[in-house]
């Protein structure tokens, strides 16, 4: 077995139940494609968001959004906010995550 490093060896990436080590793997590598992904369309929206404000376009949007617990509300903004706002609002979301437990076996 070639030596993966110091920190490799003790590092251990969750996957949950009981499979193979290559469909782990191949499950956070294709969570991690499409993360990049969406930020990929997360900084497009933020950049036509910035451009479409720089060059002074308007216009009356409005964006409501009502969760159990929380409200978002942008009334007449202008079209380079809410696609900033959503920009942001799509990297939050898409935004790779991975458990990490030191100290596991190798």
């Amino acid at each position: 077995m070639a030596d993966k490093g110091p920190l490799t060896e003790r590092v251990e990436y969750e996957v949950r139940g009981k499979l193979p080590d290559d469909v782990k793997r191949d499950a956070l590598r294709f969570a991690f494609y499409a993360s990049l992904v969406g930020y990929g369309i997360g900084t497009l929206s933020i950049l036509l968001g910035m451009v479409l404000f720089i060059m002074g376009i308007t216009g009356n949007l409005s964006w409501t959004i009502e969760l159990t617990e929380a409200k978002s509300a942008l009334n007449d903004a202008a079209p380079g906010a809410l696609f900033f706002v959503g920009g942001v609002v799509i990297i939050a979301i898409v935004h790779f995550r991975v458990k990490v437990k030191e100290g596991g076996q190798p």
